[in-house]
């Protein structure tokens, strides 16, 4: 067996700092991008909720559960819907561009709450709550084709709000606000 040269020696361990120096790096660059690009990152309504001059550019391809491949998706319409405090069933209406996009100017300088207690995120499930949903359908209107789903979900509650991000992974991930009143100012927004 052939002995290993001093000279030897110093490469080995200089390569083997290097490698590590290079884990070490990329450890640090992983870990500020899942700090400040991450789900526990900063969200703002303009990163999140579909502007309101962007609703007709909405033209995407998605899942077609109906035919069982893709099709091609357009804005559709707004629909508000909420839970009645008196008899608790759902109801629900339309809302115009202009009543969105005055409840966009609403809350577009929010920010997300970084991380919501989870009293806050079980309350959704709890209280008489409304949710506005932007609406997509199949560009084309064949009827062996044509579906109609939620493209994007905002949830409110007395004084938070929560906006479903659009994501490719699986499942659904929120984003909370916090804005006192929030709830009866979207009713009285688009109901009144």
């Amino acid at each position: 067996m052939e002995k290993i040269r001093p000279d030897d020696k110093r490469r080995i361990i200089q390569f083997l700092a290097l490698v590590g120096f290079s884990v070490f790096t990329a450890m640090i660059i992983a870990l500020f991008f899942i700090t400040y690009y991450g789900p526990s990152g900063r969200y703002t309504i303009d990163k999140t909720l579909l502007s309101p001059n962007l609703l007709h550019e909405l033209n995407y391809n998605d899942a077609n559960q109906k035919k069982g491949g893709f099709d091609r998706f357009i804005f559709d319409k707004i629909v508000f819907s909420y839970q009645s405090t008196i008899d608790t069933l759902w109801h629900q209406s339309t809302v115009s561009e202009t009543k969105y996009a005055d409840f966009y100017r609403l809350v577009k300088d929010e920010v997300n709450i970084d991380r919501p207690e989870a009293e806050v995120i079980s309350a959704f499930t709890r209280e008489p709550s409304s949710k506005l949903r932007l609406m997509v359908k199949t560009e084309s209107p064949a009827a062996w084709q044509a579906l109609e789903k939620t493209f994007q979900e905002i949830q409110f509650i007395k004084d938070y709000f929560r906006i479903d991000l659009h994501e490719q992974t699986t499942g659904v991930n929120w984003v909370y606000f916090h804005r006192p009143g929030i709830g009866e100012e979207v009713y009285h927004l688009f109901i009144d």
